[in-house]
This record gives C-alpha cells, structure tokens and sequence, in this order.
C-alpha cells in the first residue's frame, strides 16, 4: 500500500486502523466505524483527502467514511479482495490469489505491489550463510493454502523433482522459502537433497 503511494509522488499520510471485537459481526463492519477501537476513530478527521488507498476488505468501511464525509470528493482505492460488491469502489487492484469476476474497476494484477526487500538489510550472519551456498542459487517461495487459493501437490512436488534435477546437472543450490502456512508435507519435500 505504501509503495503504491510512494510511487504516486504525492503527499500521503499512513492512518493505522486497530479493531475491537465488534470486527467479527460483518453487519458491524460499515460506515457507523463501530468496529475501530476509539482512539482509532478519532484520527478520521478532516482536511479530507483527494485519495484513500485500502489494504483489507475492514478497511473498506472507513474509507467510504472519508468518501461520505467528503461529500464524495474522495476516490477510492482498495488493495486486495474487498469480499463486497465493488460498484463504487474507483479502482480495485488484485492479485490471482483473489477470484474477483472482470470489472471496469478492477485491476488484475500477476504479483504484489512494492518491494519489501528493498528496505531490508542482510545481517552478517545470513550474508555468510548465502555465501556458503554453491552457485548457482536457485530460490523458491512456497506458501501454503487459503481460502481462496488452494496449493496443487502434483504441480508442487513436479517443480520439487524439476528443480533438484536442475541442481543435480549444473551444480549450485535450492533454496526454499516456506510460509507458517506451508503444510509439514510440503516442507519436508526441500529438506531432503
């Protein structure tokens, strides 16, 4: 969210939205903003801005807030799967994890916005340990699956055998990533050579 702001080259101010229970009542979240905790509710003020750039479907109902408050100056963007209707929504930017239909308002996007490599620096330790690595260095990410997106074993488990032939005719390294959603199955496939 920020980078796309970043890039934009415009002024921006980052509002940090904190939820209290209420956010587990879908018919709660909605432009009343009951399910913002209420030091949170009180940074929603005035001057209004020109944009408002969403991350997550709960940030939804603040941002028509602003839209309504602004006597609908504001535009809207919303990063991600708002789980609504987006008729009046200006731009919705998506990647494929999200099963949103075709809109003129959405924008379907192959990988994340940003980099946020960029504002990470390796300590000594992970240098050393990249080094000790043969190249050439393959990575991989594997993540796991979600409620819209599930992981398909067969195609995993080809890109596992794939990869490690590569390593076996040219030398180097595989190096795998895995998320906190990454199944034990799925994981214990890199850790065998």
């Amino acid at each position: 969210m920020s980078a796309l702001a970043v890039a934009l080259g415009w002024p921006f101010e980052t509002k940090t939205l904190r939820y209290n229970s209420l956010r587990h009542f879908p018919f709660l979240r909605d432009e009343r903003l009951l399910h913002l905790i209420g030091e949170t509710r009180s940074t929603l003020l005035p001057p209004w801005p020109d944009l408002v750039i969403g991350l997550g479907y709960e940030s939804l109902p603040a941002a028509r807030f602003i839209r309504r408050q602004s006597r609908g100056h504001t535009r809207l963007i919303q990063i991600g799967n708002p789980r609504c209707a987006i008729d009046d929504i200006d731009l919705v930017i998506a990647t494929p994890q999200y099963p949103l239909p075709d809109a003129t308002n959405l924008l379907k996007i192959p990988l994340p916005i940003g980099n946020p490599a960029r504002a990470v620096t390796a300590t000594q330790e992970e240098e050393d340990w990249l080094q000790s690595m043969p190249s050439p260095r393959r990575l991989v990410a594997v993540g796991g699956s979600t409620r819209q997106w599930k992981v398909d074993e067969r195609r995993l488990n080809l890109a596992i055998r794939h990869l490690k032939e590569a390593r076996a005719r040219s030398g180097g390294s595989v190096i795998a990533v895995t998320s906190r959603r990454t199944p034990q199955r799925s994981s214990a496939h890199w850790k065998t050579s």
